[in-house]
């Protein structure tokens, strides 16, 4: 993610298990990551990212915000 955040997301657990549950997208959650799985969670992603570019979003690290903010750990 660091080196091309425009193309990569880095999935913190708990937050994107919330957002799928809450979007009830058909993406199952794993617990082991697989590559399968990291493609999904980029192209949902990838269209987060598309509804929030009229908000200012630039990338994956403000979709990755957007998604922390909405679903906190604590």
């Amino acid at each position: 993610m660091m080196h091309d955040p425009t193309m990569h997301i880095f999935v913190k657990p708990e937050p994107f298990k919330k957002l799928l549950s809450a979007l009830r997208s058909k993406i199952e959650w794993q617990t082991q990551p697989t590559a399968a799985k990291y493609t999904e969670i980029r192209r949902l992603a990838a269209a987060l990212l598309d509804e929030l570019a009229p908000l200012g979003a630039r990338d994956m690290i403000d979709v990755q915000s957007f998604v922390w903010a909405m679903f906190p750990t604590k």
